[in-house]
């Protein structure tokens, strides 16, 4: 215990933020929860202990940056590639494992030709296997079309040539800079704005976004109407102050 409270990170590591260290109780508490139904263990070490996490606020995109990454120039087909998985991932909220697993086995066609994608989220310690069905908005679509002939797609028999995720960092990062962005772009910022501008913000019920995350339980989705209470807010502000000025 002592070490542990006492210990500094080495050269180059990062503290754990607090939300990071919950999420490893999470895991250990799980273990031990089994430790303790197999007699392993006689007491529960974790009778006493709640986990608190620190909600924040999420990083996501508006539309107008949504914009702002697709129409950028890039030469190198790598970092195009790259920012056409983001974008997609935008408006499919499919996280950046399930895009490099995409396939075309994955794409299905419904009665009315509305495209799909159905996969499965995978099962983790808290959560079991769940299937998910998005439908395949036009700009995704365009993106499916774009690489289906590319030879990287087609060797790895994915739809998307998908570079490793060390590039893809890399890439992504200079994506944003040449967009103007001063954000840090990550899958996660994409499914989350997904969540939030493409889908909440457009009038979709967040049941539906709930099913199309992929998310266990409702309660995960509702910290994405934080954010949309927060547009409602803004914009309500703006017709506040524009009746105020009618009024003068």
């Amino acid at each position: 215990g002592v070490y542990l409270r006492t210990k500094t990170p080495d050269k180059g590591q990062r503290v754990c933020t607090n939300n990071t260290v919950m999420k490893h109780m999470e895991r250990l508490q799980k273990l031990m929860g089994l430790a303790l139904k197999f007699g392993w263990i006689i007491r529960d070490p974790f009778i006493h202990f709640s986990r608190k996490l620190v909600t924040k606020d999420r990083e996501i995109l508006d539309d107008a940056e949504i914009a702002l990454i697709q129409n950028v120039d890039l030469p190198d087909h790598g970092q195009a590639a790259v920012r056409d998985m983001f974008v997609f991932s935008c408006y499919t909220g499919l996280a950046y494992s399930e895009i490099n697993a995409l396939s075309p086995c994955h794409i299905t066609t419904d009665n009315e030709g509305g495209v799909w994608l159905v996969m499965k989220r995978k099962k983790t310690l808290t959560t079991n296997e769940r299937s998910f069905h998005v439908m395949v908005l036009p700009i995704a679509l365009a993106l499916i079309q774009k690489y289906r002939f590319s030879p990287d797609a087609i060797h790895r028999e994915t739809v998307f040539p998908c570079p490793s995720n060390q590039y893809t960092n890399r890439a992504l990062k200079i994506v944003a800079e040449k967009a103007g962005l001063n954000k840090k772009l990550t899958f996660n910022v994409a499914r989350h704005t997904f969540a939030t501008t493409v889908t909440l913000e457009k009038g979709i019920s967040i049941e539906s976004v709930s099913h199309m995350l992929g998310h266990s339980s409702i309660r995960t989705t509702q910290i994405y109407s934080k954010v949309k209470q927060k547009k409602v807010a803004a914009e309500m502000k703006f017709l506040f102050m524009s009746q105020q000025l009618m009024i003068k």
